[in-house]
């Protein structure tokens, strides 16, 4: 859920004990597993700030001027478990983390690897611009990267700053639920109203739903290849049949002579499906070929596989050799129970 504290709340001070009192009593609600807020979630579009500049204390990056830039999220202590960020080094953020305390920061891996190669950077210390003047912040954690930008794109380096240290407007409530979310919208609104019932709500979605909507584009593109491959494999089982139904009536006479000759009629089938599965290999090789030549230029619309991938290329090829031998089956089949003797005497 989307929330907007800052005509409400109008001090530092006080969208931090709301925001806080609210993370609190929602955490309390049955089927609630963990609650926490957020003021820039993945796929959730550009509430507030979602930029900070930055200096690595004692190792100065870029110009005196213009600093770095990393994606930058306030967080609150419960957000981190509610989406299943795991911990890599060092802590998540605690209550403790506030305005009247040390500045603390949570790094996320790509951050580390990209400005400390493999080294551990908790205990390093940074220089960072956010909402506010600079403010000098002690790394305390390294957590798992996540896909900001879309699953096509790598993670990105990402900073989280508490958010009762940088207690801005713009907020979204996140839960992990035991139990169905929409089921809790209720008790949500009823806890948000019992905490400030002048609280509008911008909007409420799943996770999935905010997922499948920065997917649809490629899902729908991927659904259009994937109906024209189908109708591409059922007019390729047609050709085969039919060719094959040809090839079969015009070697009538060679089977006859073969029956004649003592061959059985499963071994002409073995024959004629053998020379169908033949040139189903030998198109699938050209396929394989042709796949691994254009095959990247769909690989913006993949996640999690690659375009030469070995298993999905295996699969491809096993399912046009099967299509293959379905195709040519009844003509085999025909051609194998052909009556030999009446095949020569009309042959004559």
């Amino acid at each position: 859920m989307t929330l907007q504290t800052e005509q409400l709340y109008r001090t530092d001070s006080a969208r931090a004990t709301f925001v806080r009192t609210l993370e609190e009593r929602l955490s309390a609600i049955p089927g609630v597993r963990r609650a926490g807020l957020t003021t820039a979630l993945p796929f959730g579009g550009t509430i507030g700030p979602t930029q900070a500049s930055f200096e690595i204390r004692g190792r100065p990056l870029g110009s005196a001027r213009v600093w770095p830039t990393v994606h930058t999220a306030a967080a609150t202590p419960g957000y981190m478990a509610a989406m299943g960020i795991p911990l890599r080094a060092g802590r998540t953020f605690l209550p403790t983390d506030d305005a009247t305390h040390p500045h603390v920061a949570i790094v996320s891996a790509a951050f580390a690897r990209d400005y400390w190669g493999t080294a551990d950077p908790v205990g390093q210390r940074l220089t960072v611009t956010f909402v506010s003047d600079p403010a000098v912040y002690e790394i305390v954690g390294v957590v798992g990267d996540v896909h900001d930008a879309g699953l096509d794109q790598p993670p990105a380096p990402e900073l989280y700053i508490p958010y009762a240290q940088n207690p801005i407007g713009g907020v979204v409530l996140v839960m992990r639920t035991a139990v169905s979310p929409r089921t809790l919208l209720s008790p949500v609104r009823h806890e948000i109203g019992a905490v400030n019932a002048a609280m509008p709500i911008a909007s409420a979605a799943t996770l999935d739903e905010l997922l499948a909507a920065s997917t649809r584009a490629p899902r729908v593109l991927l659904a259009v290849l994937g109906a024209f491959a189908s109708i591409a494999l059922a007019l390729a089982a047609v050709g085969i049949f039919g060719v094959m139904s040809h090839l079969a009536r015009a070697r009538t006479k060679e089977v006859a002579i073969r029956l004649a000759l003592g061959a059985s009629s499963r071994g002409i089938l073995r024959l004629i499906l053998g020379e169908a599965v033949g040139l189903a290999g030998i198109g699938s090789l050209l396929g394989v070929v042709a796949a691994a030549a254009l095959g990247r230029s769909i690989s913006a619309l993949l996640y999690g596989v690659s375009p030469l991938d070995p298993a999905t290329l295996t699969a491809g090829v096993a399912l046009l050799i099967g299509v293959a031998s379905l195709a040519a089956y009844i003509p085999a089949r025909r051609a194998a129970t052909v009556d030999a003797v009446r095949a020569l005497r009309g042959s004559t």
